[in-house]
C-alpha cells in the first residue's frame, strides 16, 4: 500500500511540476489586443490613466501619445494651467498647437506603462480622422510589438 501511495504522490507532483512548467510559458507568450479598421487607420481601445476608455489610432509615426481637447477633458486636464503651448507637426506637414502632458498610465488589455509622454491637441478640427486620438511611440517603445493584420491583433 505505501508503494501504491508513493508511486501517486511521485506521478501528482510530476503533473504538478508539467502544469507549472505550461503555466509559465504560456505567461511568456506574446499577447494581442484586438483591433478595428478604418480605412487604412487601426484603432485600438485604450484606458487612460485608468479612468477613462479612448479609441485611439494606431501610428508608428507619432513619437508620443496625443489626444483631444475633449478626451483631456474627461480626464480632468486643465490645459489653461499648462505652459507652454508647443508646436505638434503632423504627418501631412502641418502644425498644430498643442500642450505637453504626461499621462499616469497608458493600458491597452493587460499591457500597461506608465509615465507616458504625450500631447493634447488645441485645434478640435485640425483632421477629422484623427479620432480620440494617436497612440504613439512614447506607448509602443514599452513593448516589443508586432501588427497582425490577418487577425486583427496587436501582439505585444
Amino acid at each position: 500500500m505505501n508503494t501504491i501511495h508513493q508511486s501517486w504522490q511521485q506521478e501528482k507532483k510530476s503533473l504538478q511540476e508539467k502544469f507549472e512548467k505550461q503555466k509559465s510559458e504560456e505567461a511568456l507568450k506574446p499577447k494581442g489586443a484586438a483591433f478595428s479598421r478604418e480605412g487604412e487607420s487601426i484603432r485600438v481601445n485604450v484606458t487612460l490613466n485608468n479612468k477613462v476608455n479612448a479609441m485611439l489610432i494606431l501610428d508608428t509615426g507619432a513619437s508620443f501619445v496625443a489626444l483631444r481637447k475633449s478626451v483631456a477633458e474627461k480626464l480632468g486636464i486643465n490645459l489653461s494651467e499648462i505652459k507652454p503651448e508647443i508646436k505638434v507637426k503632423l504627418a501631412d506637414g502641418q502644425e498644430i498647437a498643442a500642450k505637453q502632458i504626461i499621462l499616469e498610465s497608458v493600458k491597452v488589455d493587460n499591457f500597461e506603462a506608465k509615465n507616458i509622454e504625450g500631447a493634447v491637441i488645441l485645434d478640435e478640427a485640425s483632421d477629422i480622422r484623427f479620432g480620440d486620438g494617436l497612440l504613439g511611440m512614447s506607448f509602443l517603445k514599452n513593448f516589443n510589438f508586432k501588427i497582425d493584420q490577418k487577425e486583427k491583433k496587436l501582439i505585444l
